[in-house]
């Protein structure tokens, strides 16, 4: 998964260049000896984090909860996750409460005080006058960034996407 978000990560500017800017491509000219330095920096990069991970971090406390805080941050963020009991830690104090998750009355609250909150903070930006570009991950949210970018440059307003297939959003 690391190297896809990589790829992802080094092939979204690019993407976006072709989408709006070609001529800004075509100047750009690669060497043999500029890959080979870049390839070897990579690997370096690799190898330093794997042998921290497995020398030093593997299966000391620094990493430990980390899966059980990943997914709260996932379900604090609306993200679907399997119904059962979730553990939120308070990061200042570290207090933990855990709720169980499969109540649906309290996912469809949870889902309208997500949706009250993203209004809200739409309604804000707008007031603004910012834009506001909304992600979804059930969404191909690359096409998403350059519609949006490609929008911009044009000067047209930007639609939110549609928020059909949201929990709490019938």
């Amino acid at each position: 998964m690391y190297a896809v978000s990589k790829v992802v990560q080094f092939a979204l500017p690019v993407a976006v260049l072709l989408a709006i800017d070609r001529e800004r491509l075509k100047a750009i000219r690669l060497s043999t000896r500029g890959l080979a330095a870049g390839g070897m920096v990579g690997a370096t990069i690799v190898v330093a984090i794997t042998g921290i991970y497995f020398g030093a971090l593997r299966g000391t406390p620094i990493l430990s909860g980390l899966a059980d805080s990943i997914r709260a941050k996932a379900t604090g963020f609306g993200l679907g996750s399997p119904a059962g009991l979730v553990t939120f830690v308070d990061p200042e104090s570290g207090e933990q409460l855990e709720v169980q998750t499969s109540d649906e009355r309290l996912r469809l609250r949870y889902a309208q005080a997500a949706l009250a909150q993203r209004d809200s903070i739409a309604s804000m930006l707008r007031r603004a006058g910012a834009d506001h570009l909304q992600l979804r991950t059930d969404s191909d949210w690359l096409a998403d960034i350059v519609k949006f970018v490609v929008t911009r440059r044009r000067g047209v307003a930007v639609r939110p996407p549609s928020r059909a297939g949201m929990i709490g959003t019938h």
